[in-house]
Order: structure tokens, then sequence, then C-alpha cells
């Protein structure tokens, strides 16, 4: 389940695919362990950071270049660096702190800008915007574009996930 989890992260990223393969490496061999962020309501596995690292980056190169590459392997190794400086000093304890509005907020905010960035690709159309608002505005401009096919397998696991969700949520569809 991990390897289609860690593809899309990287898709979202904006990184090449075998990057998400990279990311897997280190728990494979069980050099680090991941603390994911347990609060009621908000099913967090770090979705929200390709999500960011993609937007920042987007502006300084093009997306999959080598010095986008280059720039997002500096951030990781640094953001590396300073949560192994946090698990050395133990300061997990800080993140009770964090408002669970908040971070519900961030969340919710993450998932539209996520769901719009890939709504051109769920109907068959391709988007050259960076921003998410441009990228909305691209999509409801091409409406007359949409592929069937595309609007059809997108609708059908959408569904298949709200319907795994609410009536067999054990089942890892969601």
């Amino acid at each position: 389940m991990n390897i289609p989890q860690a593809l899309g992260y990287t898709k979202i990223a904006g990184m090449p695919v075998v990057t998400g393969f990279y990311t897997l490496l280190l728990p494979l061999l069980g050099i680090c362990g991941i603390r994911f962020v347990a609060l009621p309501g908000v099913r967090s596995r770090f979705g929200d950071r390709p999500a960011i690292l993609a937007g920042k980056l987007g502006g300084m190169a093009p997306v999959a270049s080598a010095r986008y590459v280059a720039l997002a392997t500096t951030i990781a190794l640094i953001t590396a660096g300073f949560l192994l400086l946090a698990r050395v000093l133990k300061l997990g304890f800080l993140a009770d702190f964090l408002s669970q509005t908040v971070l519900i907020g961030f969340l919710t905010g993450v998932g539209f800008q996520v769901g719009i960035a890939v709504l051109g690709q769920m109907v068959g159309l391709e988007c050259n915007s960076k921003r998410t608002v441009g990228q909305l505005f691209e999509v409801f401009r091409s409406l007359h574009q949409v592929q069937l096919p595309s609007v059809a397998i997108s609708l059908i696991v959408v569904a298949g996930v709200f319907v795994f969700h609410r009536f067999a949520p054990k089942v890892p569809a969601h």
C-alpha cells in the first residue's frame, strides 16, 4: 500500500516518479520510523507536504527539472536534519500545543488545493497553470473539451472510495 501512496505524493510534489521509491528505502530497511499526526477526524499521512513543496518550488524552477529536483532534495535533507535534531532533543511534546482547529483548517485547505490540482486530469484536461485559482479557471474554461471516459473512470473511483468508506471502513480503499 505504501508504493502507490509514495508514487502519488511524488507526482503531487512534481518530482520524478522514481524518487517515490527512494522515500520508501529507509523505512524498508528499518533505519527510521514515521510517527503520524493523529487527530480525531483528521487522517494525515503527510499528504500536505508534497503540495506545499510543489506550490513553493513551482515558482523557482520548472517542475521536474534538474534545478527543481536539487531544490527539493535540499529541502528534504534540511527537513530530515531538523526532524532528527527534534527527535534527539525529544521535542515531540510541542505538537500538543498545536490547535486541532488550525490543523483541521490547514489540512482542509491543502485537500482543496490538491483536489483542484488533479481536477483537470480527472476530466481529461491538461492544465498549465501553477496556481490553484488558475488551474480551476483553466478547467472551467475548457469544460467543452472534457474527455467522457476520464470523467466516467474518475466518478467510479470517487464513488468507490465513498462506498467503501461508508459500508466497509476496514477495507483499505480510502
